[in-house]
Formats: structure tokens, sequence, C-alpha cells
């Protein structure tokens, strides 16, 4: 009865799991064309949209919006136009309409840009996190002197990971992306951002590949087991890292869930 059960709600929840990236990049809108799509939003976000001085910019703004509203339509059935998002005063996004009534009552998603992409997750029973990062630090400066403005972000073991994947500039900074990426995942699930001290959280490879997708976490020295992490490249210059943790409303609404993660 247990499998069944568990069964049961897996697929119930599958449609609640998203993983959507939009090239930007692609796209090269008239101005009309930009203004028809910058009007799908309220008038009050527009402005969070045209701040940004460079096109490229208000393109990647627009995009994160529009992909937001449209998960939030197309998995709980609000009407596009009576979609309501909030942000957290760290910028966590987060959905202000009622949900107790819809199949996800404890969506959770996740938004970021960098770069060429916009990328998106969701998840109905999982804190997530996502945190994209293009490789825009190649070829314009040498390893040392960009590593040396993130001294105090990292801690002993990640810096020996990073100096470790030398002596070339592209072994390093990939090493440094995927400890910075892992840790911004982690800010964006919990929802803390900036007022995190980065070196408190310490990710390492529990079978000592440091180019596995295998990777586990410590805060504060403890071990933090009921967290995932998903390591993928984006094309052939971004990395897109996602964090995940079954959220404790979960548990009331769906126990026979909620047990699999003790």
């Amino acid at each position: 009865l247990f499998c069944v059960c568990v069964q049961r709600v897996r697929k119930e929840m599958e449609r609640g799991v998203q993983r959507w990236a939009f090239n930007v990049r692609t796209w090269s809108p008239s101005p009309a064309e930009f203004s028809s799509y910058l009007s799908l939003l309220p008038a009050c976000e527009h402005q969070d949209v045209l701040r940004f001085v460079k096109f490229e910019d208000q393109k990647r703004a627009l995009i994160s919006r529009l992909m937001q509203r449209m998960l939030v339509h197309s998995l709980l059935g609000i009407p596009f136009s009576r979609v309501d998002i909030k942000r957290t005063e760290e910028g966590k996004p987060y959905v202000m309409n009622t949900l107790e009534k819809t199949a996800f009552p404890n969506l959770n998603f996740s938004v970021s840009h960098h770069g060429a992409f916009v990328a998106l997750a969701s998840d109905p029973l999982c804190l997530v996190g996502l945190d994209v990062m293009a490789d825009e630090a190649r070829g314009q400066e040498l390893p040392e002197q960009f590593l040396n403005n993130f001294t105090s972000y990292f801690t002993e073991l990640e810096w020996k990971h990073i100096a470790n994947a030398g002596p070339e500039t592209g072994p390093m900074l990939d090493q440094f992306y995927r400890f910075w990426c892992l840790k911004e995942s982690y800010t964006k699930a919990v929802g803390i951002g900036l007022h995190f001290e980065f070196e408190r959280a310490e990710f390492y490879y529990p079978n000592g590949d440091p180019w596995s997708n295998t990777v586990h976490l410590r805060i504060d020295g403890e071990e933090k087991r009921k967290w995932h992490f998903d390591i993928q490249r984006l094309g052939t210059d971004h990395w897109v890292f996602l964090g995940c943790k079954l959220s404790q409303a979960v548990y009331g609404t769906f126990p026979e869930v909620g047990m699999l993660f003790q």
C-alpha cells in the first residue's frame, strides 16, 4: 500500500517538475514587438524591465518575468493576466494567488539569467534554487587575478580543488564556477541571498572526483544530506546548477512522500 501511495503521488507531482531555458541571443524583437510582450506584464513591472540601460539586459528581464507567469498559468490554471507573483526582500519569487485548491499548493520555483540564457526550474514538493553562469572570465584576466577577488567566499577545501584543477586557465575557472553556482543555488532556494556568508556553505565531492556531478553540502561543518544538487553544462559556455530540498510544508500535505526523506 505504501508503494502504491508513493507511485500515485509521484505521478501526480511529475507535471510540476519543469526545467526551461531560453537563449535570448536568438531573439531579436523589433521595438514594437518588444513593447507588445512588455504589455503582457502588469504596468507596475514595466520599469523593472526598462530600468536596464542595455537592451540585452532588458530582454533577459522581460523573458524571465514572462517565463514565471507562463509557468504559473500552465501549471495552476490561473489566467495569465491574473497571475500575481511577488518577491521576498532577498528577491526570491513566489505566487501570491491562493493555491490551496490548485494541483500544486506547495509550488516552488527559481529563475536565473546570465550571458545568453534565462533558465527556470520548478518543483511541487521541493525548495528549488537555480543559478546560471556564463564563462565570461575566459580570456579576460589571468586566473590568479580573477580568483583573488573571491578569496573570502570559499573554504580551504574548495580552494584546494580550484587550485589543483590547474595549471591551465580553463579547468581552474570551471572548478570556480562549479562552487560559485552551487552556493548561489543554495541561497536562492532558501531565499537568503546576500545576507549569507558564502564560506559557511562547503561543497565537496564524496567520491573524490572533482568533476563528478555528485556533490554534498555542509553548513557550518554540519552535513546536510536532505539537499540534492544537479550540475549540467548549458550550451558550450554556460553552467546551470540546481539545488533542491523537500519543503517542510509537504510533510502535512503529502505525509507519505515526507516519510521518504526522513
